[in-house]
């Protein structure tokens, strides 16, 4: 636990929460109160040689000026998580949390495979129909009861 030296190194307290109301029985709690003191503003060198966390924010350097890239350090991933911690469910401070269960899973196996409907019936074929160039030509059409000339229009 980090210690204060303005305070003869008494422990420092960074964060501390407590369900509410305080007088009720824990089964019938419904809020939380949190106090954070935690400081997310230092650079950690990071044991691949990196540098993660820390800003450069300050009244003559104001946001989001003075804000870095570099990548969470372990307190701001901490902070992080206590942030979405606040949103959980009341639950008793000595329960461990239990997480929801996974999502259920789509099938593994592939679809059977799909039926591709067979080809139309061919359409019967037509008699051929001779044409003749010109104004007035005449058609003729053949078949086993009777020869027919029209007119073509």
């Amino acid at each position: 636990m980090p210690e204060n030296p303005n305070e003869d190194n008494l422990p420092s307290i960074q964060y501390m929460s407590f369900n509410t109301p305080v007088p009720v029985a824990e089964e019938e709690k419904c809020g939380r109160v949190v106090l954070t003191d935690l400081h997310i503003n230092i650079s950690v060198a990071m044991p691949d040689g990196t540098t993660a966390g820390g800003d450069n924010s300050d009244p003559s350097n104001p946001f989001p000026t003075g804000c870095k890239v570099n990548a969470m350090n372990p307190q701001t991933k901490a902070l992080e998580f206590l942030f979405f911690d606040l949103s959980a469910c009341i639950s008793p401070p000595n329960d461990t949390p239990v997480p929801p269960p996974p999502p259920d899973l789509p099938p593994t196996t592939p679809p059977p495979p799909t039926t591709v409907p067979a080809a139309p019936p061919a359409l019967p074929r037509l008699p051929r129909i001779p044409r003749l160039d010109g104004a007035g030509a005449t058609a003729t059409a053949t078949s086993t009861a009777a020869t027919t000339a029209a007119p073509i229009l």
